[in-house]
C-alpha cells in the first residue's frame, strides 16, 4: 500500500522526499468512465457491498492508459489513469473485523473522530443543521452507526472530536450519544465529563469525553485551555481506577491541513505537511504547557495524549511532543499504523502518545480500522443515492460501525496496577477493589486481595507461612518467578519437575516449594496456603507466575 511518506520519515528529510516520489510514480487511478458521483450500477463493488483500500486484483488490468484529472480539486490533479477493457476482479485481501483487537490490561482509554454528530434540537427537530446530518432521518443512521462502534470498542474512558459543541445538558449532542449507548448497553454504563469551567472554546465542534463509572471515577474538575492558539481547546480529566491509580487523559483536536484562509507562515511549505503546520506546532507547545498543568492539578504524572492531531505520525507537531518525552505509542507498538486514507495514502492522524512515566504500565495500543479503508458511498447520507436521486447507485447503508466516520478510531490498554509492600514482620495486608500486587515480605502474613484480579509475589522462602485468605483461581495469581530463580531453577515446568507442588489440606491448598526439585534430597515446605482453595480448581499454567 501507499504510505504518507510524512507518516514515515521527517518532512523534507531525503528519504520522506525519496518515499513522495516513489509513491507519485506507483499510482494508478481505476477510472470507471463516469464523472457522476455515486454512479449506478456501483463499479467494482465486492461482497459486503463494499470494497476496501487494500484489497487487491485478481491477474492483470487491462486496458487504455490515459493522463488527465484524476479528482474534482481545483486545479484538478492530473495523473495516469486506466481505463479498463476487461472487469477488474478484486480479492478481499483486508477484511473487515468485528471488534478491535485486544490491547490487554484492565482499563481501556479510546479516541474516536465521530464526524460531525449534530444531534438537531434535541429532541427530534432542528435540522438541517450547520454540520453533520441533514434531517432526522440522517442523524439516526449516522447514531446507530456510531454507537455500533463505540459499543463494540467498549473503552472506559473514550475522548471524542467533532461533536456538536452544545454543552451537556439533557438536550446536548454529547447526552443524546451517552444516552444511546446506555441504552444499548445497558443503563448507567457511561457517563459525560462535564464541560470545564475555561469552557470549550466558540467553534461548533469540540472536543470531549465519556467514561464508565463502573469502572473509573474522576477526580477533580474537567480543565481545558482557553488559549486563542487552540481552534478548538484540549480537554482534560484526571480518572481513578478502582484500586486508586491515578491517570489523565488529554483529549485534542488542532487545526486542520485545509488551506482556507491560509496565509504567511500557515499556507502549505511543499514539504508534505498541509496548510497550518505552524499553527499545529504552536498548538503542540501550547498542549505542552498545559499538561503540566494538569499534572500539577492530578499530583500525578501518568498522562495519554489522544486526539485528531491532524499531523501525520513523523510530522513537526508529533515531533514537538515526543521530544518533550511524550512516547508516540502508535509508532512502538503497531507495524504502519494509519488511521486515514487521502488520495490513497494510508497515515495516522488520530494519536495515542503517553508519559513515560506510563509506559512500563501500557499493555496494547492500535488502530481499528473500521472506516478509512470503507468508501464513503456506504455512510448515513442519503443524498447522492437512490431514491434521492434516481440516477445515483441504491442506498447500501447498513447499521454496522463500518464507515461511521472517516477516521478509524484508536483504543490503548493500561495496566495499572496497585503495590502493596509488607515488612518484615508478620503483616495482614488488605487490597483494593481493583488489580493489586501484594508482597508480604518475610514472616507469616494474612493477605487479602479483595476484588480485582491480584497477583501475589513471593521472591524468597524466608517469605513462607503466609495465608491467602481470598484467592480466586482463574483470576488471581502467584508470582513465583523471583523464587524459583534464588533457587537455581530455569525451566518453565516448576510443578513436573518437583519443585513446586500443591498439596489438599483441609484448610484449602498448601503451595509446597522443594529446593532441588525431584533429583535431590530435599523435602517439599509449605509457602502459602491459599484458604478454601480446592487444589483441583488451580491451573498452574494459568495461575502461576515461573518466569522473573
Amino acid at each position: 500500500r501507499i504510505k504518507k511518506a510524512t507518516n514515515r520519515f521527517p518532512a523534507g528529510s531525503a528519504d520522506a522526499i525519496a518515499l513522495a516520489n516513489e509513491n507519485q510514480r506507483r499510482l494508478l487511478v481505476l477510472n470507471d468512465g463516469s464523472s457522476g458521483q455515486n454512479p449506478n450500477p456501483t463499479p467494482y463493488i465486492g461482497s459486503g457491498n463494499t470494497v476496501r483500500a487494500g484489497d487487491t486484483v485478481v491477474g492483470n488490468l487491462v486496458g487504455i492508459l490515459d493522463q488527465g484529472p484524476i479528482n474534482t480539486s481545483s486545479p484538478a490533479t492530473l495523473d495516469y489513469r486506466l481505463h479498463p477493457t476487461e472487469t477488474p476482479a478484486f480479492t478481499r485481501t483486508n477484511p473487515r473485523t468485528p471488534a478491535p483487537a485486544a490491547v490487554g490490561g484492565n482499563v481501556k482509554v479510546a479516541s474516536f473522530n465521530v464526524l460531525n454528530y449534530f444531534n438537531g434540537n434535541g429532541s427530534g427537530g432542528g435540522f438541517p443543521t450547520s454540520r453533520g446530518a441533514s434531517s432526522a432521518a440522517e442523524f439516526e443512521r449516522q447514531r446507530t452507526k456510531i454507537i455500533g462502534a463505540l459499543s463494540a470498542l467498549d473503552a472506559d474512558v473514550v475522548g471524542l472530536m467533532e461533536i456538536e459543541n452544545d454543552g451537556h445538558g439533557a438536550q446536548s449532542a454529547i447526552q443524546d450519544l451517552v444516552n444511546g449507548l446506555n441504552a444499548a448497553m445497558g443503563a448507567g454504563t457511561y457517563a459525560v465529563v462535564p464541560d470545564p469551567a475555561n469552557g470549550t472554546g466558540s467553534d461548533e465542534i469540540k472536543v470531549a469525553l465519556i467514561y464508565k463509572p463502573a469502572k473509573v471515577s474522576r477526580v477533580g474538575a474537567s480543565l481545558s485551555d482557553p488559549a486563542a492558539i487552540n481552534n478548538r481547546p484540549p480537554l482534560a480529566q484526571t480518572f481513578a481506577a478502582l484500586n486508586g491509580e491515578k491517570f489523565s487523559v488529554v483529549v485534542n483536536h488542532f487545526k486542520s491541513k485545509s488551506c482556507s484562509d491560509a496565509a504567511g507562515a500557515d499556507l502549505d511549505q511543499g514539504d508534505g505537511q498541509g496548510c497550518y503546520n505552524a499553527r499545529r506546532i504552536d498548538q503542540a507547545r501550547q498542549l505542552l504547557a498545559f499538561i503540566g498543568q494538569v499534572r500539577t492539578a492530578a499530583g500525578d504524572d501518568d498522562v495519554v495524549v489522544i486526539g485528531d492531531l491532524n499531523a501525520y505520525g513523523k510530522e513537526d507537531p508529533v515531533a514537538q511532543l515526543t521530544q518533550a518525552g511524550f512516547i508516540d505509542q502508535l509508532a512502538a507498538r503497531e507495524a504502519n499504523p494509519y488511521s486515514y486514507v487521502f488520495d490513497g495514502e494510508t497515515g495516522y492522524l488520530d494519536h495515542a502518545l503517553t508519559s513515560a512515566s506510563l509506559n512500563s504500565q501500557l499493555a496494547g495500543v492500535g488502530h481499528w480500522h473500521i472506516n478509512a479503508d470503507e468508501p464513503s458511498f456506504i455512510d448515513y447520507n442519503l443524498e447522492f443515492k437512490q431514491p434521492a436521486c434516481a440516477a445515483c447507485e441504491p442506498d447500501l447503508y447498513s447499521a454496522t460501525p463500518y464507515r461511521s466516520s472517516d477516521h478509524d478510531p484508536v483504543i490503548v490498554g493500561l495496566q495499572l496496577v496497585r503495590k502493596l509492600n509488607g515488612t518484615a514482620g508478620r503483616d495482614t495486608l488488605a487490597g483494593t477493589p481493583g488489580d493489586d500486587l501484594i508482597s508480604g515480605g518475610d514472616g507469616a502474613d494474612t493477605l487479602t486481595g479483595g476484588a480485582g484480579a491480584d497477583t501475589f509475589v513471593y521472591r524468597s522462602l524466608r517469605e513462607a507461612g503466609d495465608t491467602i485468605t481470598d484467592f480466586v483461581p482463574g483470576t488471581d495469581r502467584l508470582h513465583l518467578g523471583a523464587l524459583l530463580a534464588s533457587l537455581g531453577y530455569t525451566g518453565t515446568q516448576p510443578l513436573a519437575d518437583g519443585y513446586l507442588k500443591l498439596v489438599s489440606t483441609p484448610a484449602g491448598t498448601s503451595v509446597q516449594i522443594d529446593a532441588d526439585g525431584s533429583a535431590g534430597s530435599a523435602v517439599a515446605r509449605p509457602l502459602v496456603l491459599l484458604k478454601g482453595v480446592a487444589a483441583s480448581s488451580l491451573d498452574a499454567a494459568r495461575d502461576i507466575i515461573v518466569a522473573p
